[in-house]
């Protein structure tokens, strides 16, 4: 099954923005978060193939955001971090 919808979590709108563009003109459809609370709006809105989040979030740290995923959603999730 091939990958299509990726989220990308970072509070950095810089990295999120480069990230998603990339995404985008690879072929995949390419969603953005900068928060926790925008990351339950997309859940809210369907579902997603693999999630690229961020470990340090201004609101919640991508650990928190991992659990909280898991949950709810049975996809791929990969904790990025410049640690």
């Amino acid at each position: 099954m091939a990958i299509q919808r990726l989220l990308v979590v970072d509070d950095d709108d810089d990295m999120r923005s480069m990230m998603t563009q990339y995404l985008r003109k690879s072929g995949y459809m390419g969603m953005a978060a900068a928060t926790g609370r925008d990351v339950k709006a997309h859940l809210e809105k369907g579902r997603f193939d693999l999630a690229l989040s961020d470990v340090m979030l201004c609101d919640e740290n991508g650990v928190q955001i991992c659990a909280n995923l898991r949950n709810k959603h049975a996809g791929t999730i990969i904790l990025v971090s410049a640690l």
